[in-house]
């Protein structure tokens, strides 16, 4: 049932965007190299998904990014697993590459304050070609305030907030325009950036922070399956 309520969701989303949206929309002109699904757990942690759309993205890049999103924040990726997936098992070609983690800090829901720019910044600079330009982020189950950044544009990005964020949650559409970390600035919110303030990395495993990631996995991959649909390039066309 959540997996056709996820499909249905994201599909209407897709819809409403091609429709209602203007043509310079980045959810209609960007595909997605990278879909990041962020989910809250009950204790206050995060728990964080990185897929990939191209079946042959290297499990070892995935993994160093799911890293470098924690280390963006000042933490430790905690019970982090890496691994390739088969989303039908009447098609073998629907794989993925996964990276499941736990950290604290990515979100403020109360506020409405998201940070993005540890995440787009961790994805930059891959050293597969041409590298991930074009990134989905969703926040699942959270709502935007009057403080969540809209939109935000400069030369190494291009953000935008989908039109249906609140029916499943605040999801952005994001165009890095430059694979160099270091130039990626994005604010978190209208307000002028401040430096996020998170507790300090666990030194041991977290096995509730990994028992917890498996238990979503299957929600996460019914995302991942109707964007794979949306993305897959049809008969007679070439992928990209």
């Amino acid at each position: 049932m959540r997996f056709l309520i996820l499909l249905c969701a994201l599909g209407a989303s897709f819809i409403a965007s091609a429709q209602g949206g203007s043509q310079a929309s980045l959810f209609n002109t960007v595909r997605p190299d990278i879909l990041v699904v962020v989910r809250k757990h009950p204790t206050g942690s995060e728990i964080v998904s990185l897929t990939a759309v191209d079946p042959k993205y290297p499990l070892d890049i995935l993994r160093n990014q799911a890293e470098q999103i924690a280390q963006g924040i000042g933490q430790k990726a905690q019970g982090l697993m890496v691994n390739h997936e088969q989303i039908a098992r009447d098609d073998p070609s629907l794989v993925y590459a996964r990276a499941q983690f736990g950290v604290s800090g990515l979100s403020d829901p109360a506020k409405g304050v998201y940070h993005l720019e540890p995440i787009v910044r961790a994805l930059a600079g891959s050293s597969t070609e041409p590298g991930v330009t074009g990134i989905s982020i969703q926040f699942e189950g959270m709502q935007p305030t009057k403080q969540t950044l809209q939109r935000y544009e400069d030369d190494a990005v291009s953000v935008e907030l989908s039109t249906q964020s609140g029916q499943i949650g605040v999801e952005y559409r994001v165009l890095l325009k430059t694979q160099n970390p270091t130039k990626i600035h994005i604010p978190d919110g209208t307000e002028k950036k401040k430096p996020v303030e998170v507790p300090k990395p666990k030194s041991s495993f977290d096995w509730v922070m990994a028992g917890f990631a498996i238990l979503g996995a299957l929600a996460t991959g019914a995302l991942v399956y109707s964007v794979l649909l949306w993305t897959r390039p049809k008969r007679g066309q070439s992928s990209r």
